[in-house]
């Protein structure tokens, strides 16, 4: 068969095109680190697409574990310092129940009770970064506790809670749901005079009410009017009791709550730690099966671009093309 000149341009032309080809290849897969597996056997690149999506699942389970991490820490930090206030609260209550405390005395406890009511309210009402209440359950948008009015005969006023019974929660790893938050109900109390709020509310006015004609904020106003002297002193003591008991079981509560959302912290460090390794092998399995190896592959790559030039050079001379002297 006569070759022609114009067989042996287009023979030129095919292996320019094919190792411009292969060099391009070579040049993305150098700086992506990862091998072209297009055209290639369909199971190694079915491989390679399933251990990016698993490796893309467990960043997701990371950056949930980010996001649940910082929700319980604010919790955290919330029940610390009920827990604070609460310990105040209590100190305060011991002060009061001293008998020798004349009612100027009592009085001025009571303003400090109030004063620490106050402190307590605004926590179990606080909010995260997004403006949500931590403490109203799956009802994050709406105020947990509120004071009712108007107070009653004896002068105190009682809270509601306006949350729910749930907890938020976020899925930290395959099939484990972590809870964020607490229902400010199974802390603080419930509606009505049950909640520690209505029992401080209470106790502040019992404190700022003297001991001689005493009215108890616990009791009804037939029950008052009925009670002798000796007993409206024994009601007093009663209810100072009432109160302590109230403050430790919140107490209590704030306590244990704080130390399941601590196990849960103390869990989403041990998941990190397995998903930290879960990335490490995630990339080892990419590298043997879709990865390259950098040094093999700068090799050939600067074969490669020395082949090209090579065949462009013989192209040129072969031709005589005035673009490849050009390029000479």
């Amino acid at each position: 068969m006569r070759i022609t000149s114009s067989m042996i341009f287009n023979q030129n032309v095919v292996q320019l095109n094919t190792l411009q080809s292969s060099l391009a290849v070579t040049q993305q897969e150098v700086s992506t680190s990862k091998k072209d597996l297009t055209g290639q056997n369909a199971t190694l690149a079915s491989q390679v697409m399933n251990i990016q999506q698993m490796q893309d699942i467990n960043t997701q389970y990371t950056n949930n574990r980010v996001s649940a991490r910082t929700s319980l820490q604010l919790v955290d930090g919330s029940l610390q310092n009920a827990a604070n206030v609460l310990t105040s609260l209590s100190t305060l209550v011991v002060r009061a129940q001293n008998g020798t405390l004349g009612d100027s005395d009592r009085s001025a406890i009571g303003g400090q009770v109030q004063a620490d009511l106050t402190q307590l309210l605004t926590i179990a009402n606080s909010t995260d970064g997004a403006g949500n209440y931590i403490f109203s359950g799956y009802k994050s948008g709406t105020l947990p506790f509120v004071q009712q009015t108007p107070a009653n005969a004896a002068g105190n006023v009682t809270y509601n809670y306006n949350g729910d019974q749930g907890q938020t929660s976020v899925e930290v790893s395959q099939g484990q749901q972590m809870p964020t938050s607490v229902a400010g109900s199974s802390v603080f109390g419930a509606s009505g005079s049950t909640n520690i709020f209505s029992q401080l509310s209470a106790l502040a006015t019992t404190l700022n009410s003297p001991i001689a004609g005493y009215q108890s904020p616990n009791l009804t106003a037939a029950q008052n009017a009925a009670m002798t002297s000796a007993q409206q002193s024994a009601q007093y003591a009663q209810d100072l009791t009432t109160a302590s008991a109230a403050i430790s079981q919140t107490l209590a509560n704030v306590t244990n709550a704080n130390v399941k959302v601590g196990d849960n912290e103390q869990q989403l460090n041990s998941l990190d730690t397995l998903g930290a390794n879960l990335t490490i092998s995630y990339q080892q399995m990419m590298s043997s099966t879709g990865g390259i190896n950098e040094v093999e592959a700068i090799t050939e790559l600067n074969q490669q671009q020395l082949a090209l030039t090579a065949a462009e050079k013989s192209f040129a001379q072969v031709s005589n093309l005035s673009l490849f002297n050009y390029i000479q």
